[in-house]
């Protein structure tokens, strides 16, 4: 049984081993990972969640509203 899919959650993975994010003023989004700096081993988890959302458009739409809404977001 696969639980359900949590944007929040999987943007936190990726960005706590060196993914970000980039949503353009024409609603583009890009995601990519750090590589230097980080370990070969973070590289390789990033590599992984982005496989996880990479051929699942729900997923990708998911993520992409979720950073959206956190970008518009101030502290």
């Amino acid at each position: 049984m696969n639980a359900a899919f949590d944007p929040a959650a999987w943007l936190e993975a990726f960005e706590a081993v060196g993914g970000w994010f980039s949503v353009t003023v024409d609603d583009r989004i890009s995601l990519g990972w750090f590589v230097y700096g980080r370990t070969e081993e973070e590289q390789d988890e990033a590599r992984r969640l982005y496989r996880e959302i990479e051929h699942i458009d729900a997923r990708w739409m998911a993520v992409k509203e979720y950073a959206r809404c956190r970008r518009h977001v101030t502290a």
